[in-house]
C-alpha cells in the first residue's frame, strides 16, 4: 500500500492576526498544561520557538494526538471548577473512556461550530433534527 502525505494543507496564507492568535493559543497550552508541554519538549518545542518561530512550522513539529492521549489530557482543565458547565464522557468502547470538561465559552462555540457542519448538510433554522441511540446501554 502507498503511503499518502497527510500533512495538512492550508487554502491560502493566513494573515498576520490569524498567526498571532494561533501563537497566543500555543502559547496558553505551553504555559496551562503539562501534558502539551511534555510534547512540546518531546518535538525539540521551546517557549522561545513558540514566540519566534511561525506558528505553523511549530505545529507541523509536533506529534499527532492519539486516542489513548486523550485520557491524560482531559484530566488537566484550564479553568477552575466554578468555570465549567457541562461534562461529557464517551462510553470507552474504542479504547480508554475520555472526559471533556466544558466551559461556557466551549459550549458556545461548539455550539456555533455545529450550527455551520448542519447548514453546511442543508439543515436550516426551520428544519427539526431528531438525534437516535441506536445503540443504547441496557
Amino acid at each position: 500500500m502507498a503511503e499518502t502525505d497527510q500533512t495538512p494543507r492550508l487554502a491560502g496564507p493566513l494573515n498576520r492576526e490569524t498567526l498571532d492568535n494561533l501563537r497566543s493559543v500555543l502559547t496558553l497550552c505551553w504555559k496551562s498544561f503539562e501534558f502539551y508541554r511534555l510534547r512540546f519538549e518531546e518535538s525539540g518545542v521551546s517557549l522561545l520557538d513558540i514566540n519566534a518561530d511561525d506558528p505553523i512550522t511549530t505545529l507541523q513539529k509536533l506529534a499527532l494526538i492519539e486516542p489513548d492521549d486523550l485520557g491524560h489530557l482531559s484530566r488537566e482543565v484550564a479553568t477552575t471548577a466554578e468555570g465549567i458547565v457541562d461534562v461529557e464522557t464517551s462510553s470507552g468502547t474504542t479504547g480508554q473512556r475520555k472526559v471533556r470538561y466544558m466551559t461556557y465559552e466551549d459550549d458556545q462555540r461548539e455550539h456555533e461550530f455545529l450550527a455551520e457542519l448542519w447548514a453546511v448538510a442543508g439543515v436550516g433554522p426551520e428544519d427539526r433534527v431528531a438525534c437516535l441511540d441506536t445503540d443504547p446501554v441496557n
